[in-house]
């Protein structure tokens, strides 16, 4: 965790806007009311075994379903993918 200078806390994000991962498996993560850059270690603990691929079909409602709201209250404003467990599918 020190290697990028992390240090245990919590985020204090305003607003969560644009997101991309950068090396290392680090979230960058835009607080737009902030005017600031957050950079969050996500780094994979392991120990979760394989996983099957999803359809990211109705994503919203489930997403609402978990947080017991509904799909009107869901916005998704931006996605990413873990850069070390892409997916590769051949054809």
């Amino acid at each position: 965790m020190s290697v990028h200078g992390f240090h245990v806390g919590t985020a204090d994000l305003q607003s969560a806007g644009p997101i991309t991962f950068g090396p290392g498996g680090s979230l960058f993560l835009a607080d737009t009311r902030a005017a600031k850059i957050k950079a969050l270690d996500v780094a994979d603990l392991g120990g979760g075994g394989a996983s099957s691929p999803f359809h990211l079909e109705d994503i919203d409602t489930r997403i609402g379903a978990l947080l017991r709201c509904t799909i009107n209250h869901v916005t998704i404003r931006d996605m990413a993918t873990y850069p070390i467990h892409r997916m590769c599918i051949s054809r």
